[in-house]
């Protein structure tokens, strides 16, 4: 149990963006940005635009005056909201998004009666997606099946994690928070899955949509990710290893990346991409037996697939791969882009043994070919209540051996059970909180020495959070009652900071409050209501401390599209 009077002792919360001279970012999918985009709509002419531009309900919207401007963004925003499939429906019977995309398909007015009976005999004859594909072009044409495919890229209708249940007020209060992000990371738009359709196409529209979204807020980007191992297409993963399969792989991952490469190059795009993971999680997730993840075991049960699944790394090795980015690399011109390794649970002694090899082994390609294929390190801080301070100190300068600034990428913390059982929710967002100044003033105080450069919220809210339903995918499917929250959420449910919410728990005490930092006594003075990333020295040393707490890929037969 939880002393009483660690809930009771007044502390000052503190907020990441507080923290000096570093990129203060948040993770954005799609549909995050399509709400975003109503809700800031702040003229008729601007909402007409964004109605068009929206992904699965593109809409002419007409008669828009500024007297219903907010009566018509709101039902909007609800009708966006209502055509999605709960993401627990999904997973509950996956074959849900195939026949929403099919139905929507031969409804859509784009297909004759026989067309349709074409596609209807070829997908009952089985076969991967790649082979339907080759057939349907055979018969239909290849202008045809494009037509097709790019008609089911625009429909996407199963929720991401937490859109349906997130209210309009909500997404309100997030943007009138943005101008405190100066970085935000592209979720999913910039993959492979996102990008190439079944027949080789390359749609863009979707992730330029994010790059206009960064550029009307003034905000770099970060993309996630370039190679990701989930992204592999199905012909590729299924297929035996052999030669013939390498030079598939590579010449499909080089075809990929000179495309994007070359879009980020154009003027328009031009230096507003920061950094790019271009490698994503190369090491399995989860202990305890880490290792690269193209010699991991594939035969591993559908809840395990995920930690283990190779991906691209079935067929290719890490040399391929460093390869393949340093023969591209030069596509992008003069811009400054970090090429980022962006891994994950390295606050584990056990995996940065394995994260140690993988950078001898880019330091031995880089020095062998005379190039640099990695600028930047990152990590992703998907953790826990119980990490402690030592952990933390121990992962940054095991990572800082290595000279490259590093980025926290993906931050969002699980409240463990142990911490919080027995507890009230305004008793668990206080342990919460002193685990955030924990981990916020370690940063502070390391950020130079490790050169600590960024620092990326993930989940915005707890029903937001992807561990929730990473849990719900497999929980549903074996009868077991979803869950809703492992507090693992930045924001609160209505987004709002959950500093403002400790803040509320406390009477303040007057005067000045003092912390032993470092062997140092230090008198402190109040937090003002607003602080500039200068003003964090002020903040971080009136904080108190308290240590110790603290796809699966659906093959369509028709189309594969992640």
């Amino acid at each position: 149990m939880i002393d009483e009077d660690i809930l009771l002792e007044p502390f000052e919360p503190l907020e990441f963006y507080q923290l000096p001279n570093i990129y203060h970012g948040l993770t954005l999918n799609e549909q995050d940005i399509d709400l975003l985009n109503i809700v800031g709509a702040s003229t008729p002419e601007e909402l007409m635009r964004v109605a068009r531009s929206l992904t699965n309900m593109p809409t002419n919207l007409n008669n828009v005056t500024y007297e219903n401007l907010e009566e018509i963004k709101r039902q909007l925003f609800s009708e966006y909201q209502r055509i999605l499939i709960p993401k627990n429906e999904y997973f509950k019977d996956k074959r849900i998004l195939l026949n929403a995309k099919i139905n929507t398909l031969f409804n859509s007015g784009i297909l004759t009666e026989q067309e349709i009976n074409t596609i209807k005999r070829l997908y009952a004859s089985g076969g991967n997606s790649h082979e339907t594909i080759t057939k349907l072009q055979e018969e239909l044409g290849k202008e045809k099946v494009n037509e097709i495919l790019i008609y089911l890229r625009e429909i996407v209708p199963v929720e991401k994690s937490g859109i349906k249940g997130t209210s309009y007020e909500a997404y309100n209060n997030l943007y009138k928070q943005l101008h405190r992000f100066d970085s935000v990371t592209l979720d999913d738009q910039f993959k492979y899955g996102s990008i190439v359709l079944d027949d080789g196409t390359m749609i863009f529209d979707h992730f330029e949509k994010g790059l206009r979204f960064a550029k009307e807020h003034n905000m770099q980007v970060r993309c996630n990710s370039l190679i990701s191992y989930m992204t592999c297409p199905d012909y590729i993963y299924n297929a035996p290893k052999s030669e013939e399969m390498h030079q598939i792989a590579y010449q499909e991952l080089d075809r990929y990346i000179k495309g994007m490469f070359s879009l980020l190059a154009r003027p328009e795009y031009k230096n507003r991409v920061r950094s790019i993971d271009i490698f994503n999680e190369l090491l399995t997730r989860k202990g305890p037996d880490y290792t690269f993840r193209g010699d991991a075991p594939q035969d591993v049960p559908a809840e395990k697939f995920d930690d283990y699944n190779a991906g691209w790394y079935k067929h290719l090795s890490l040399q391929d791969i460093f390869q393949l980015i340093a023969n591209n690399k030069h596509l992008l011109g003069d811009q400054k882009i970090d090429f980022m390794y962006n891994e994950v649970f390295l606050e584990d002694p056990k995996k940065m043994i394995e994260f140690h090899k993988i950078m001898q082994k880019i330091e031995e390609f880089e020095q062998e070919h005379g190039i640099q294929i990695i600028d930047a390190l990152g990590v992703q801080l998907h953790t826990s209540s119980r990490i402690t301070k030592e952990e933390l100190q121990n992962m940054f300068r095991e990572m800082a051996k290595y000279g490259y600034p590093i980025e926290i990428t993906e931050f969002d913390m699980i409240m463990e059970e142990k911490d919080i059982k027995g507890l009230n929710e305004e008793q668990i967002q206080i342990v919460r909180q002193r685990k955030i100044n924990e981990i916020l003033t370690t940063i502070y105080a390391l950020r130079e020495e490790c050169q600590i450069k960024g620092f990326t919220i993930w989940s915005l809210t707890d029903t937001h959070n992807f561990e929730v339903s990473m849990a719900n995918e497999f929980r549903i499917p074996a009868g077991q009652e979803p869950i809703e929250t492992l507090h693992a959420g930045y924001f609160t449910r209505e987004m709002t900071p959950r500093s403002e919410e400790v803040t509320k728990a406390f009477t303040q005490q007057d005067g000045a409050l003092s912390l032993e930092e470092e062997g140092k006594k230090l008198t402190l003075k109040p937090k003002k209501t607003e602080i500039n990333n200068e003003g964090f020295v002020s903040t971080l040393i009136i904080a108190v401390v308290i240590g110790g707490f603290l796809g699966i890929l659906l093959a369509f037969a028709i189309l594969n599209i992640k």
